[in-house]
């Protein structure tokens, strides 16, 4: 049975998680048992659906909030509009301490599958709305009042589940055929 779907904000979905505004110069090379995530590794793809926090850089243990598996983290500035809000989700923490570094807005959904919440920030609507709200003119942002604003149409946690798992079959055949691409071609002899 389908049930109506219904429209939401951003703001009653999420609940939001501390930042930080550690950069590059806070990472070591050491196993500290402590990871962050920095919106230039969400722009490069080592932050999207982290499952191995081993990708993620180390930093020096501190009185960080940390993360938990299901967070949903945006990169709060891009060098483009295109890359306004892009989105990760941490799959899983892998028992380290990990934290949300600099240019980045942290989201625990609350009232939204974590996935489902993932893929609706890559939606073209989402995106669309980012160009709308953000600002800048050499280096654009999106701020969490912002952010929040966003109004879209939520179905039931069932279709939520049935999409997530439609959305992420699409993107693993994506992946594979990406794979498949940068495999160089060898020629067999007859």
């Amino acid at each position: 049975m389908r049930y109506a779907w219904e429209q939401r904000k951003l703001k009653d979905v999420v609940m939001k998680i501390k930042s930080y505004s550690l950069s590059r110069n806070f990472e070591t090379n050491k196993e500290t048992g402590v990871k962050y995530i920095h919106y230039g590794d969400i722009h490069t793809g080592i932050a999207d659906c982290i499952r191995d926090v081993k990708e993620l850089p180390n930093i020096i243990d501190d009185d960080y909030e940390k993360l938990k598996s299901g967070d949903v983290i945006v990169a709060d500035a891009s060098e483009d509009y295109k890359g306004i809000a892009e989105a990760s989700v941490l799959l899983n923490t892998a028992n380290h301490k990990i934290v949300s570094g600099l240019h980045t807005i942290a989201l625990r959904p609350t009232k939204i599958m974590p996935m489902y919440l993932y893929f609706l920030l890559k939606t073209d609507g989402f995106k669309k709305f980012g160009r709308i709200v953000g600002t800048g003119m050499k280096v654009f942002g999106i701020s969490y009042l912002n952010l929040i604003k966003y109004k879209f149409y939520c179905p039931s946690e069932n279709e939520q589940l049935r999409d997530i798992d439609v959305l992420s079959d699409i993107n693993n055949l994506i992946a594979a055929n990406q794979r498949n691409q940068n495999k160089p071609w060898v020629l067999i002899p007859p």
